[in-house]
């Protein structure tokens, strides 16, 4: 299920990350038509845009991302609109963060979504896989 803010994001930014940023999609076949975990690298802050913007037009499901919750006054904006777009977001690795972590994933799988997550926590400069 996804949210206003998602379907607004998605008509206004898709084309404009789809036109910026070319990417070679290799692997669709493997994404199941039922609601999934994603694992994706992370090399930018704008990964789960370009992805969804290459990809939406040739998968069945909406795709919600995992984020950090970002603290202070100048993310505050930022953390409100992704937030708004219904994925997961997520504070350190405390038995609390892990506890809601467990109750987002849950919630996005049941509403009929994909969730993407980005194993390595952060981003990743190279190629390949970084450790998680």
């Amino acid at each position: 299920m996804t949210t206003p803010m998602y379907e607004l994001s998605k008509a206004l930014l898709s084309p404009v990350f789809k036109r910026a940023y070319k990417v070679n999609i290799e692997g669709l076949e493997n994404i199941p038509d039922k609601p999934s975990i994603l694992a994706l690298n992370h090399t930018s802050d704008f990964d789960a845009f370009v992805f969804n913007a290459n990809i939406l037009d040739k998968i069945h499901l909406p795709i919600l991302f995992v984020h950090k919750k970002l603290p202070g006054f100048y993310f505050k904006p930022i953390d409100v609109y992704l937030r708004s777009l219904g994925g997961v977001g997520i504070v350190g690795n405390s038995f609390r963060a892990i506890k809601g972590l467990k109750r987002g994933t849950r919630d996005v799988l049941e509403g009929g979504s994909h969730l993407g997550i980005f194993p390595e926590g952060r981003r990743i400069k190279r190629e390949g896989l970084g450790k998680f």
